[in-house]
């Protein structure tokens, strides 16, 4: 499925974040087990996304683009094309774009 053919929407200052992320749910509307969830997001530049705890189920963060930081629980990863995070049922999660380009990254969730 392309992206224009998927629900979008965007959040100003998400989890108490600053700036805006687009969101692209890929799987809106479809039952597609295991996934919970599949998020195509774009952060503007300068932007984050407050930490905030998964409640539900882990999920994987695949960067695409851009340059930024993720801190899961306490200890914080480089964002930059291809890397790849797993964050785990419970832990928290905040988003940093360090760049003056978007930060494209994937979102999938995986019930357990």
């Amino acid at each position: 499925m392309s992206l224009d053919k998927c629900n979008t929407f965007s959040q100003k200052d998400l989890f108490g974040g600053q700036g805006e992320v687009k969101i692209w749910n890929l799987i809106s509307g479809r039952q597609m087990p295991p996934f919970s969830a599949a998020l195509w997001c774009e952060l503007e530049a300068h932007g984050s996304v407050g930490r905030h705890r998964q409640q539900r189920d882990p999920e994987v963060v695949l960067c695409l683009s851009g340059v930024g930081r993720a801190t899961i629980g306490k200890h914080s990863h480089p964002m930059r094309e291809g890397s790849f995070l797993y964050i785990p049922f419970g832990a928290s999660l905040s988003l940093e774009n360090l760049g003056e380009e978007i930060l494209r990254y994937v979102i999938i969730k995986v019930r357990q």
